[in-house]
């Protein structure tokens, strides 16, 4: 939380290069020290061994000791099925150092594998996407803070943030190709189409929904470009209205879609996709299978819904009326996104990947809220910035259920 408080008096007043660097080291200090919690132990053992765990395992000083039944095939084909830049990428961790570099503050019989050095990669890769992101969007161009001072904002805000935080430590695929589909975003931003093209495959490489993402994106995109209603309903002239509305239409459509999809006839018709896995088994994962009442430490996801809706209320409020400011369109971006998923809270699998994605749109916007000069927008993305010190998702992930259940 000390690194949070920082960020947020730099926002008001401008802190001196020690504070600054104090924040940032105590946020690296966080993600390097933290238990092995949500999926990072599956992971690192993947890095490490080239085999996805199913059963237990022993953790020695030597490495890790599989269950042989784990160790059938062949290596790094047992990932996640339809992501070959997962797989390439693992081999080439798999030549890094292997095992933990620090201690973690893990509770007696709660130790679990970690491979640092891997994930140490992986976080510097994702936050050197965000940064170059940031910098192609052209938030760097505003006068508050020097070219390097804001890259420092920048990277302590994207490690303070819930996306780098749960995307880096348990969702490492979703999170690396939601991250090259920002960087691709940002290259179409200045044409530069190939390159775009390359990031953009880079992204479905990781994880094969990235393409539906990026086609749900465009409609985002060209949603959010429309200008909010002359006259707002209700007299609410902080919400663009109209996007949230057209936003709302397109959730509609996807979950009729997605119905249409589920019926028998319809199976039948598209049997052959259902044979070879290539989306529609997932969409039926996503649907019936619901982790929500499995842990008590899950956050459901209405439960998720209410605390987005009320921080995105808020924070919208704290930004103002709408003005000609340049970063107008990552604000309608963000609502877009945010009414877009909000239907999706009936089915908590789909809900929560989703959530991800918006939490990525929401970090573009709270950068550029530090960088504003502005002082509303800067007071608003305080605020979002803050409440990420106390997201219940984020705390899972940083603790562990043994220290939650511990404290509590």
């Amino acid at each position: 939380m000390l690194p949070h408080v920082f960020m947020a008096r730099n926002a008001m007043r401008p802190i001196g290069p020690v504070l600054l660097s104090l924040s940032l080291v105590f946020l690296a200090s966080a993600y390097l020290l933290k238990p092995a919690t949500g999926d990072l132990p599956k992971y690192s053992i993947y890095f490490s061994t080239g085999y996805m765990p199913i059963l237990p395992y022993t953790v020695s000083e030597g490495g890790v000791l599989l269950d042989p039944v784990d160790q059938t095939g062949e290596m790094f084909k047992q990932g996640p099925k339809g992501a070959p830049g997962f797989s390439w990428l693992s081999k080439g961790l798999s030549v890094l150092p292997d095992g933990p570099l620090l201690p973690r503050l893990s509770l007696a019989g709660a130790d679990r594998y970690i491979s640092d050095v891997p994930i140490i990669t992986i976080l510097l890769l994702s936050c050197f996407c965000l940064v170059f992101a940031c910098k192609n969007f052209g938030l760097f161009e505003q006068e508050l803070h020097g070219g390097m001072r804001s890259v420092i904002i920048s990277v302590s805000v994207i490690l303070g943030s819930v996306f780098t935080l749960v995307g880096s430590q348990n969702s490492i695929r979703q999170f690396l190709g939601v991250c090259a589909l920002l960087f691709s975003w940002s290259l179409l931003r200045n044409r530069r189409y190939v390159f775009a093209l390359v990031a953009l495959l880079v992204a479905v490489s990781f994880h094969r929904w990235i393409i539906l993402f990026f086609c749900v994106s465009v409609v985002i995109y060209a949603i959010a470009k429309s200008r909010p209603l002359e006259q707002q309903p209700l007299g609410v002239n902080w919400v663009n209205c109209k996007a949230a509305a057209y936003a709302l239409l397109l959730s509609g459509l996807s979950l009729l879609s997605i119905k249409i999809m589920l019926l028998d006839v319809t199976q039948q018709f598209l049997s052959l996709l259902w044979q070879h896995d290539v989306f529609l088994p997932d969409i039926k994962k996503y649907i019936y299978y619901n982790k929500d009442y499995l842990s008590l430490d899950r956050v459901g996801s209405f439960s998720k819904l209410a605390i987005l809706f009320f921080v995105y209320l808020a924070s919208e409020a704290l930004l103002g009326k709408y003005d000609s400011t340049d970063y107008l369109i990552f604000r309608n971006v963000r609502t877009a996104t945010f009414f877009f998923i909000m239907p999706f809270a009936i089915f908590p699998e789909i809900f929560s990947r989703l959530v991800h994605v918006y939490l990525a749109t929401e970090l573009i916007l709270v950068v550029s809220c530090f960088l504003s000069i502005n002082k509303r927008y800067r007071w608003s993305g305080v605020f979002i910035f803050f409440g990420y010190a106390f997201a219940p998702n984020a705390i899972n992930i940083l603790l562990g259920k043994e220290w939650i259940y511990a404290l509590s």
